[in-house]
């Protein structure tokens, strides 16, 4: 019986009362009140959109069109150098049909690549739900800008990297080619 006069003891049963009451104030303390909702609430941070992510989503989106416009122009330049390399094989009778079989699927790789790319320069140039300085007016229409016009990239660089590989392929082909050319030797 000596263990049960522990839990009588004055100061077990206050500190017990205390931590009970402790513990109720934490519980209610911790509920927060609900609110209905009046109405639409006006665009902006009040509906809890983060306005600076989205302009820099805007900005990265614009650096990227940028980026990718200078990458689509290289792949125009891989295609008109590989055209000049196929005339002048042709020329020394080297058998191109490998290489040849390669063109249509690259060219229109990089076709689907520039129309990927305009439609994300017009998205990016009607910039819905921003001002002209890149600042969000409208949180639904600018979300929508950014997410369309990252689709649109995105699909752009699937393109180009699938001319990229077939670039690529044709480089070894060619490689190839040289590595078994033999030149004609010029009859007197």
């Amino acid at each position: 019986m000596k263990n049960n006069a522990v839990f009588r003891s004055r100061p077990f049963v206050l500190f017990s009362a205390a931590l009970i009451v402790a513990m109720a104030v934490a519980g209610f303390a911790s509920v927060g009140v609900a609110y209905a909702d009046e109405g639409e609430p006006p665009y902006g941070e009040a509906r809890g959109h983060d306005f600076a992510r989205l302009e820099e989503a805007f900005t990265r989106l614009n650096e990227w069109y940028s980026i990718q416009d200078a990458n689509i122009g290289r792949a125009n330049a891989a295609i008109a150098r590989i055209e000049d390399v196929l005339a002048r094989a042709e020329e020394l009778g080297i058998d191109t049909s490998a290489i040849q079989a390669l063109m249509p699927e690259l060219y229109a790789a990089v076709d689907r690549a520039e129309a990927s790319h305009a439609e994300a320069g017009r998205i990016l140039s009607g910039h819905a739900g921003f001002n002209g300085n890149g600042k969000v007016t409208n949180w639904e229409q600018a979300l929508e800008t950014c997410r369309s016009a990252r689709d649109s990239l995105s699909s752009a660089h699937d393109s180009l990297v699938q001319a990229r590989n077939l670039v690529q392929e044709i480089i070894r082909l060619a490689q190839e080619l040289r590595a078994s050319y033999v030149p004609a030797a010029d009859v007197e």
